[in-house]
């Protein structure tokens, strides 16, 4: 009697099973991104989650920056950018309940692209349109702008009118924080300046692992199809209509008394594709090459990692002036001596691929700097991820 009464008592005070909770749609805040459309003001129930050094995201539309959609939802929507020095925008909130481990979800965002997105660049000061597309991820994580787990990522965002876009998410720990990020789409080879729009964020809703998300709806009208054109040599057939009515006429069928003449197709306009990211080359530029995969304490290069290094032998054989130091980084799993070691043979499995494909070996300095100039907080997954890494120096443009 003791236990059941207790039993009781915790579900009266709210202390609800494990399994109701992870079966519980969770809401967002402001998921329509309402506020008064301003630059570098994050809106409403949303907290910047960018470089410190750089300015939040904007509420849209701003003429400020020449962007004019109208919204999908609401009044204003979300901007976010990337940046041409290697800095991008994120917005994060608190969940009221937390993701939890191994429970599926389905979460949606209406994404799409500005054609004019003009701001000032970070490398030049100079008047640039930030049309170049961009990706958008969703982190997990348990603190203000953690980044834990990456639960998912788009495509790039190419689409000029708005589109839903459906996300699988399975967390692997529980997670009492989202965040919202645009990224560069990969691989890349530069850092470039490119926006996404974002707008009616869907509740995070439950679902069985099993069941595949909904299939992704795009906001537009499919063209209407063309009449299927007749032989030029082969008149219609009239029939005689005194004895039966008359029956509809098939749009798709071209009544005449003189042979069909196809009509002239006026060619349709060529879209532009999208202008490439501005390639500027300085001396003492660093260049970190993305996707750039070993097996664990090996030096060995991945196949996978073949298109990254390929974008750099492009760049090498379009510069042959140009000469290069390539810098392996360890994160600190391991003593000073075997980091210093097992960089210096990543960075020189590096040069021998760019040898073995035709490039000067005199152009290229191999250095090993093992786990002294880490760039991220290395106690976490994500942080280790990031300091083992292999990057190009330019050394000269003029040899």
């Amino acid at each position: 009697m003791i236990k059941r009464f207790l039993q009781c008592s915790l579900l009266l005070t709210g202390l609800a099973p494990f399994s109701l909770v992870a079966q519980q749609t969770i809401k967002l805040d402001n998921p329509s991104f309402e506020d008064f459309p301003q630059p570098a003001h994050t809106p409403a129930g949303w907290y910047d989650c960018g470089f410190a050094s750089e300015s939040a995201p904007d509420v849209q539309p701003n003429a400020q920056f020449q962007v004019s959609k109208p919204p999908k939802d609401g009044k204003t929507y979300l901007g976010l950018v990337v940046r041409d020095n290697n800095t991008w925008e994120a917005v994060g909130q608190r969940l009221k309940i937390p993701l939890q481990k191994g429970q599926c979800y389905q979460f949606s965002l209406q994404l799409s692209k500005s054609e004019l997105y003009v701001s000032k660049s970070k490398m030049t000061n100079k008047d640039v349109n930030y049309v170049t597309p961009a990706i958008v991820r969703i982190w997990g994580g348990n603190t203000y702008c953690g980044k834990d787990e990456n639960l998912a990522d788009s495509e790039p965002i190419e689409n000029g009118t708005w589109k839903t876009y459906t996300f699988r998410l399975k967390p692997k720990a529980n997670y009492s924080y989202i965040m919202i990020e645009a990224f560069y789409k990969m691989p890349t080879l530069f850092p470039y300046n490119g926006n996404v729009l974002v707008d009616n964020a869907s509740d995070l809703v439950p679902t069985p692992c099993e069941q595949k998300p909904q299939p992704t709806v795009v906001a537009s009208v499919e063209p209407p199809k063309k009449p299927k054109p007749l032989p030029p040599t082969q008149p219609i057939k009239r029939t005689d209509t005194t004895k039966a009515k008359p029956k509809p006429i098939d749009p798709d069928i071209v009544v005449a008394d003189v042979p069909f003449t196809p009509p002239i197709e006026v060619p349709k306009p060529v879209k532009q594709p999208d202008p490439k990211p501005e390639k500027v080359l300085k001396e003492g530029q660093l260049i970190k090459i993305q996707k750039l995969q070993f097996d664990g304490g090996d030096f060995t290069i991945n196949p996978s990692s073949f298109t990254s290094l390929d974008e750099v032998y492009e760049l090498l054989s379009a510069n042959p002036n140009m000469t290069i130091e390539i810098g392996g980084h360890t994160n600190g799993n391991g003593d000073d001596k075997y980091c210093d070691v097992l960089s210096t043979n990543r960075a020189n499995a590096v040069r021998d691929y760019f040898v073995n494909k035709g490039i000067e070996g005199s152009r290229m300095q191999a250095k090993g700097y093992g786990k002294h100039k880490h760039i991220a907080n290395d106690s976490t997954p994500e942080g280790r991820k990031q300091n083992q890494r292999v990057e190009i120096k330019i050394l000269s443009l003029n040899r």
